[in-house]
Parts: C-alpha cells; sequence; structure tokens
C-alpha cells in the first residue's frame, strides 16, 4: 500500500498511552508527561477537531471503536468534539465481545465499519474515525502465522487492513475516498525500549484510496498531532485554531522536529541531534546533540508553550 499511496516516512507518535495518542490525532494537539488531556473533560470538549471542521462543512461523522467507549472518557471526548455517531462494544453482541480481552477483534469491526460505510448515503460526504484493538498485549489473535506473539498480532492486524481495502476497492467509493492509516503510539518489543525513542516512537502514517493524484514519499519529520494541518492543508481549507499542529507539506514548515513524552520525560529530535529529558532528575538521559543546552531549552519550551 505505501508503493500507491502517500506515505510518511518520519512519523513519531507523540505519547505512550492511547488516550494521549488518539486525541493528539484528532485533534492536532500536544501530549504532556503527567496528564492525559483526554481524561480532562473540562478541556478536552473545548479543543478543535477534524471532525468538528469537516461537520462544519456538511460532513457526517462517525467513528467505530470496539472497547468500551468510556474508558479514559473517550465517549465525552469524541461527541464534543463533533462525534455524531458513535459504535462501541456494546453494540456488537454479547459472542463478538468477548472475542478479545479488550472488546471485539479487529476482523469483526473491520467488517463492521465496511457495512456502515457501503449502506451510507452516497451524496453526502462522512468522516470515519476506527480504532483498531488487537495489536496490542495480550496479542491474542485466532490466527497463528508468526512464532512471535507480537508479531503475529500485527501480521493478523495487516491481513485485516488487505481485505477491508481490496473490498473497498471493488466499490464505486474508492474513486473519492481518502483513507488515513496512523498508529497512536509505539511498543516495547525484543531490544527496542525507552532507550532507543527513535525506533520506539517511530510509526507509520500512510494515506491511500482514489482520491491520492499519485504515490509519494514524504520524508520530512512530523508528529501524529500534524494530520490536522496536512490534511486540511491539502483541502484547502483553514486550520489556524489548530494551533500545535503543523502543516508539514506546507514552504512555512521550515524547522522539522518531533517530540515524545512519558511519565514526566521528554524526548526531543531533529537535524540537530536527540535529546530524553528527565524532569524529575532535572537532566538528560540521552545527549546526543550539536547544542545540549539549546535543545534542553527548546525541550522545555514546548512543554511550557503548549501547557
Amino acid at each position: 500500500l505505501k508503493k500507491a499511496g502517500i506515505y510518511f516516512s518520519q512519523c513519531f507518535a507523540i505519547s505512550w498511552r492511547t488516550d494521549r495518542g488518539t486525541l493528539c490525532v484528532l485533534s492536532g494537539y500536544p501530549s504532556f508527561p503527567a496528564i492525559s488531556i483526554m481524561k480532562t473533560p473540562e478541556k478536552s470538549g473545548f479543543l478543535p477537531s477534524i471532525a468538528g471542521r469537516l461537520k462544519e462543512k456538511g460532513y457526517q461523522t462517525s467513528y467505530l471503536y470496539g472497547g468500551d467507549a468510556n474508558f479514559t472518557n473517550m465517549r465525552s471526548y469524541l461527541f464534543s468534539t463533533g462525534w455524531d455517531r458513535l459504535t462501541d462494544i456494546k453494540d456488537f453482541s454479547f459472542k463478538e465481545q468477548q472475542t478479545g480481552q479488550w472488546g471485539v477483534r479487529d476482523d469483526i469491526t473491520f467488517q463492521r465499519i465496511y457495512n456502515q460505510m457501503i449502506q451510507s448515503s452516497p451524496d453526502v460526504p462522512h468522516l470515519w474515525g476506527y480504532s483498531t484493538l488487537s495489536s496490542h498485549e495480550p496479542w491474542e489473535v485466532p490466527v497463528k502465522k508468526l512464532d512471535d506473539e507480537v508479531d503475529n498480532a500485527f501480521c493478523y492486524l495487516d491481513d485485516c487492513i488487505d481485505d477491508f481495502i481490496n473490498k473497498l476497492k471493488q466499490t464505486p467509493r474508492w474513486d473519492n475516498m481518502l483513507i488515513v492509516m496512523i498508529a497512536d503510539h509505539g511498543i516495547i518489543h525484543g531490544e527496542i525500549d525507552q532507550t532507543k525513542p527513535l525506533q520506539k516512537n517511530h510509526i507509520p502514517m500512510l494515506w491511500v484510496g482514489g482520491a491520492i493524484r499519485e504515490p509519494r514519499v514524504i520524508d520530512r519529520l512530523c508528529n501524529q498531532s500534524d494530520l490536522a494541518a496536512t490534511l486540511f492543508g491539502q483541502l484547502h481549507l483553514n486550520h489556524d485554531d489548530f494551533i500545535f499542529s503543523r502543516d508539514v507539506l506546507s514552504e512555512s514548515y521550515t524547522l522539522p522536529t518531533v517530540v515524545n513524552n512519558y511519565s514526566n520525560a521528554q524526548w526531543i529530535y531533529n537535524a540537530t541531534g536527540q535529546q530524553l529529558y528527565d524532569f524529575d532528575l532535572k537532566r538528560p538521559l540521552i545527549n546526543e546533540c550539536e547544542d545540549a543546552q539549546q535543545m534542553t531549552r527548546l525541550n522545555k519550551a514546548i512543554i511550557q508553550q503548549t501547557t
């Protein structure tokens, strides 16, 4: 699919939890080391969002999640920011609800969102949001193709995506469709842990569909929160209210820098190097950059500005 779409090869997650990463993607908003904005409704409900903006343009908006949407205040956040229709675990049969530890497994939810899409009116533009569930510990999936349980779970998700895309290609909707695939966060696996942030925080972002004019690889550094401004830039929609989201395809994006934070630490990476700063210890844990003091100031400034 990367050969047929727009692949952002240097995209990085901002955080390490689903509630944080999901909000970063949908609202173009940063994450923080010690607080979840999604769990703070007095803040999350007033954020800009991709759904809210497209709803103003006449789009219908629907979201599907195979787990409990009340978990981490997800339901409140979604409804407050422009999603009109929400499908979660309670909308599936009891048997389907038991197919995964966190809820309904991916092949079932992929089929449900496919059915919703093809049954919707082709005359009304529609935004669909969808969170997969099975590529998560305890890595229980209904197939066994690879010995490593983590690799096997992602192999299963990959098969689900392949089946989903191939079915959509057979419908007349495909020609005007844009599908954005992006991860909420990276994982610790094998030799990859927090001491290797370049590997751990690197996530895929891929745009596919009949709406793609031609395949491209975008190798500019970006965070998942940059999706909103980049998407709206391509749609020629104003995104000034997404003040922390950057249009990475614009001429104004001249200093590509990415961050990731977890448990009161923040990692920053750009062309001058990388630094992982621990706010409890008040010192860097990784300091591989040309100017350590300048990188520390930039790292702190990002926290100060976004909060």
